[in-house]
């Protein structure tokens, strides 16, 4: 599995370029989607481990919880209706 920028901004709730320098800065360990360089692959593994090993960069008044709590523990968040 895993994330383009996109969808790790959404996560994670900040900005694009946070991530860049993340990745920029080798914290955030990405690749470029079938050599295209405007498209990050950023794997589940590198996500989990982006989490655990930096949380106080991660502003947590954004974060998708429910899908923090999949990448983190494996635990699938289903609101019932």
């Amino acid at each position: 599995d895993w994330y383009t920028l996109q969808e790790v901004k959404k996560i994670l709730g900040i900005d694009d370029d946070v991530i860049l320098r993340w990745i920029n800065s080798k914290k955030l360990n990405a690749n470029h989607y079938d050599g295209k360089k405007n498209i990050w692959q950023i794997t589940k593994k590198n996500l989990k481990k982006f989490i655990r090993t930096y949380p106080c960069e991660i502003p947590s008044r954004n974060l998708d919880f429910p899908e923090i709590v999949e990448i983190l523990c494996g635990l699938i968040y289903k609101v019932e209706d």
